[in-house]
């Protein structure tokens, strides 16, 4: 089949091939009418026009693609890596109704290979969980003018903005649901409660999640478990010792929460839902979900930064909180 061209759209809508050029890469110094732009944008679609991006990024000096870099580790357990697909998917269709394509890079949370995705020019740059000596061997290779947003991390450097999950205000509020479960005479023999989360490859988002159980449990001794490469088994001994005791639960992940309700009774469990995943969860439980819009904010920064209209005081960590539904 012929591949259809600018001309083939020119002529089929009866301006100019210009005109056409101007409406189709964007061109802003160009005074076109609102209809002549619907027409020719109507054609292109229905003649199935493919843009030429390596020509387009000559015109504009873009390449109109975005990198997804994903830290992660050999065989990762599905708890883990389905949430975080479940983010790029929404990331990934914003940014097409953008007009960019997103390029999805995993690199090993240890040692991460940047040379292929380097060589793709990237317009932008999206960091998922990053170790913070991985950030800056990343940030460092990156042209000036590039920008950098970083999801679920934390950085000591004010160059770049971080979306972050409020998991102090999250833990705060699935606490408090468990505490007004229970009954006056349980209020004050009950155990110290345990947490069930995963662990983050970015230190400071650790640190965060520390702080925010020293804040909640200043007085009592918790019981972590951190989840990176353990194996099912290992999670469901760690319930099974907190259903024998009779502790209340904290769990931080839907998936983590759909195994926990095997074994924790419900009136004993609160999932902190950070992955817009709850109808997974028994209706009985009780849940805190994150706003769902954390993709929805990623977004819109790089947009900022890729259009020049970042406001001067815009905050360097931009906190999701909990949904207020």
């Amino acid at each position: 089949m012929k591949k259809t061209t600018m001309k083939d759209i020119a002529r089929e809508a009866g301006v100019s091939v210009a005109t056409v050029s101007y409406i189709l890469n964007d061109v802003q110094n160009q005074k076109i009418p609102e209809d002549t732009k619907c027409l020719v944008r109507e054609t292109a679609k229905r003649l199935n026009y493919v843009p030429n991006l390596m020509a387009k990024s000559l015109v504009k000096g873009q390449t109109k693609m975005i990198g997804i870099l994903v830290n992660r580790l050999p065989n990762e357990a599905y708890w883990r890596t389905v949430p975080r697909q479940q983010f790029i998917a929404e990331l990934e269709v914003l940014l097409t109704a953008h007009g960019y394509h997103a390029i999805l890079a995993s690199l090993d949370a240890n040692d991460p290979q940047l040379d292929i995705v380097l060589e793709r020019k990237l317009d932008g740059v999206f960091l998922v969980d990053v170790k913070e000596t991985a950030f800056y061997a990343i940030s460092e290779r990156f042209p000036m003018g590039v920008p950098l947003v970083v999801i679920d991390s934390l950085i000591e450097d004010n160059l770049f903005h971080k979306v972050v999950p409020d998991l102090a205000e999250l833990l705060r509020q699935a606490y408090s649901r468990l505490a007004l479960r229970r009954l006056p005479s349980e209020a004050e023999r009950a155990k110290p409660v345990a947490l069930l989360c995963e662990q983050f490859h970015n230190t400071g988002m650790n640190t965060l999640m520390q702080e925010s159980l020293a804040s909640l449990f200043n007085t009592a001794p918790i019981d972590v478990f951190h989840v990176m490469d353990h194996q099912l088994a290992d999670i469901v001994s760690f319930l099974e010792r907190q259903a024998d005791e009779r502790r209340d639960v904290l769990v931080v992940g839907e998936l983590l929460g759909v195994i926990a309700a095997r074994y924790i009774e419900h009136e004993h469990l609160a999932v902190v839902c950070v992955n817009g995943m709850e109808s997974l969860l028994p209706p009985t439980l009780s849940t805190v979900s994150l706003r769902p819009d954390k993709a929805e904010v990623a977004c819109q920064l790089m947009m900022q930064h890729l259009n020049n209209t970042l406001p001067e005081q815009s905050p360097k960590t931009v906190w999701i909180s909990a949904d207020d539904k």
